[in-house]
């Protein structure tokens, strides 16, 4: 058939071109759609009480009867966390390599109504076929194994695919990147590559990122100091070779290894099973057994790296860990840098350890105790002189990353009109060769707020910064009586004669015969001059209706 002839190819980023998080990208053709990654992201400040993100997963499920497999390319929560919310929707076929198999059906089995789903498990070696489209996979390096980059054969010429990924030429584990296959792969269409999707995050760090293998020293110098002290390693949960190294550190050094939080066992576990973590004789002891050692022969890998309040790292800090108590002298190593939205977080963490006497260190005083899993403005070149595309389309960073990554690739001989810096849900069309930009989806915030999975409402969620930042007053009236309650706006006690003045403005309003709302409207007015804060309040009246801004 000609190519002319042959159906368009559509991309579209459903999540992981607008933010760093919630990877997932719909590619097109015909009557076949590929759904390559399916990620969760982080809440930031202005999400209070919101678990986690996913993306919208509207478009996929209108055209479910497309969906040929959805391709999830490594380990991370990022580019796998959502599975459970879009399995619940349509059980559509999941495709990964063993390992990230193993710990995607290990994420589904608290999810009941999925059964016993099993995800289709693939050779990293060989290619395979989903409808009309040819997927080749090539081994890249990453903060964890088995991640791949994809060489994509569509009616419309090959397209890479690559999400996360950095050149590594002495990983902990794993072996570097397969840079002969991937070269072969771009050599050999005629017409040479059409696109590269690349990730971007590091198109603003000058460089090759460095090797993961180097922490190892790092983790071993801290503990050469640290003789005599309870050990604390934080990192991400899925980072199995840095916790490989912690624990080959802490093995030098004749101490024990405690994994501490959920996260962080299930993974290892599985990395150990399929032979991945490499450990002498009992090294790793149960958390619910850390009380029996000494602690100054312990090292504990937690997690709470990224300053999460529910997290292990922030209940020790607090006293509030059921199996763990901070030593009189202790130490914390953060390794691992704050995504975008949590630095906040993770320096409140910081100041916390430090107030309770314990040495802390992380990436902005001590080098070497975090390298990125993403590649610098020397690996993206690399990819991009080893492919040669057409098109370039960033992924997986924010805009700010997007625009690096194209003045880069023009600064390095490719033309800067030919990469397309696509926003969430903005698709790309490509016929016969070239490009265009097709409709754009509208797509909503979804948020998972406990058991509840989709929009919150802006409503919501500006009540409840409302009530983190000014507290709430609640009014009971019963005909002459008026009860006041306050929770985190003034301490009672010292303020009777306020709380008896806005008694007076809600006696007014009454009298003025006004409806509920005008009460809560007046009351809060009256607040804020008095105070300058402005709570949320809520007026019930007895045996009436309650209310609320």
């Amino acid at each position: 058939m000609n190519i002319s002839e042959r159906p368009s190819l559509k991309i579209i980023p459903i999540g992981g071109t607008t933010t760093v998080q919630k990877n997932m990208y719909v590619y097109e053709c015909g009557n076949d759609i590929l759904v390559m990654d399916c990620g969760i992201g982080f809440p930031d400040m202005e999400t209070p009480g919101v678990d986690v993100t996913i993306p919208d997963f509207t478009y996929v499920l209108e055209n479910r009867h497309k969906v040929r497999g959805v391709v999830i390319t490594h380990g991370h929560e990022d580019h796998r966390g959502s599975l459970p919310y879009l399995l619940q929707e349509h059980k559509f076929d999941v495709y990964a390599v063993p390992f990230v198999k193993a710990l995607i059906e290990k994420s589904l089995e608290e999810y009941t109504s999925l059964g016993d789903y099993k995800v289709k498990p693939f050779d990293p070696n060989q290619s395979f076929q989903l409808g009309c489209f040819r997927l080749t996979p090539f081994r890249v390096n990453h903060s964890i194994p088995d991640t791949l980059g994809f060489a994509i054969d569509t009616p419309q010429g090959r397209v890479f695919h690559n999400s996360d990924f950095k050149f590594d030429w002495s990983p902990v584990m794993d072996k570097p990147f397969d840079v002969q296959k991937a070269a072969r792969l771009a050599g050999e269409p005629p017409e040479g590559v059409l696109a590269l999707l690349s990730d971007c995050l590091g198109s603003t760090s000058e460089g090759f990122t460095e090797s993961e293998s180097k922490i190892q020293e790092t983790f071993e110098t801290v503990l050469k100091d640290s003789v005599g002290k309870q050990v604390f390693i934080t990192t991400i949960s899925s980072n199995i070779s840095r916790i490989q190294q912690a624990i080959n550190a802490a093995e030098k050094f004749g101490r024990k290894v405690v994994l501490s939080g959920r996260s962080i066992r299930n993974t290892i576990e599985i990395a150990q099973q399929m032979g991945y973590i490499k450990e002498a004789k009992n090294t790793i002891i149960d958390e619910s057994d850390a009380h029996k050692h000494n602690q100054e022969t312990l090292v504990y890998v937690i997690t709470g790296c990224y300053g999460q309040k529910e997290a292990g790292l922030w209940r020790v800090a607090l006293g509030e860990h059921k199996n763990i108590v901070l030593s009189e002298k202790s130490v914390v190593i953060f390794s691992a840098d704050p995504i975008p939205n949590s630095v906040a977080t993770v320096n409140a963490l910081i100041d916390e350890l430090y107030l309770k006497g314990v040495d802390v260190y992380y990436s902005e005083i001590q080098d070497d105790l975090h390298v990125s899993g993403h590649g610098g403005q020397g690996d993206m070149v690399l990819l991009a002189n080893l492919v040669r595309p057409k098109y370039f389309i960033p992924i997986g960073g924010s805009i700010k990353h997007m625009r690096a990554y194209a003045n880069l690739i023009d600064s390095h001989g490719f033309d800067k009109r030919n990469v397309a810096q696509l926003l969430d849900g903005q698709s790309i069309v490509f016929k016969d060769g070239k490009a265009q930009l097709g409709d754009r989806l509208k797509l909503k915030e979804v948020y998972v707020d406990g058991n509840l999975v989709g929009d919150v409402g802006a409503s919501v969620l500006k009540d409840r910064i409302q009530m983190a930042n000014h507290g709430m007053v609640a009014v009971v009236i019963q005909g002459q009586n008026i009860e006041l309650i306050t929770r985190g706006f003034v301490f009672i006690k010292g303020s009777k004669k306020l709380l008896e003045s806005a008694k007076n403005t809600i006696r007014k309003s009454l009298s003025e015969k006004k409806d509920i709302r005008k009460i809560e409207n007046k009351l809060q007015q009256f607040l804020y001059k008095e105070t300058g804060r402005e709570p949320i309040v809520v007026v019930t009246i007895a045996n009436g209706k309650t209310t609320s801004p």
